[in-house]
């Protein structure tokens, strides 16, 4: 389970790395507010860059350090594709890096 957790950590990382790398990272929060949508995926306040790095990733990161028990399935690269299929820039990267994230947590590390 420690090697899965560590596996899933890295993936965080090239989450995070291909979000810097498309320049989507953000230096500044958004308004707290915008963090507490009810809406799934905070669709009403934030973009989905956003929520990966505001909501997401510090989420998943929060359950591996406190090793909670982890969600037993994802398939977050299946909206990755829809919400950032109008982008002026590549995002295959950063779709492949949440669709390994999701794998890997489905336990297809392959």
């Amino acid at each position: 389970m420690k090697k899965t957790r560590n596996k899933l950590a890295g993936s965080l990382d090239s989450i995070q790395s291909e979000l810097q790398k498309a320049e989507l990272w953000e230096n500044t929060s958004p308004p707290p507010h915008h963090l507490q949508s009810t809406e799934p995926f905070c669709v009403d306040t934030l973009d989905f860059s956003q929520w990966l790095q505001w909501v997401f990733i510090p989420k998943m990161r929060f359950i591996l350090d406190q090793e909670a028990p982890l969600p037993p399935a994802s398939s977050i690269h299946i909206l990755a594709q829809e919400a950032l299929k109008d982008m002026d820039q590549d995002m295959s990267r950063l779709i492949a890096a949440i669709r390994r994230f999701d794998r890997l947590l489905s336990g297809d590390d392959a």
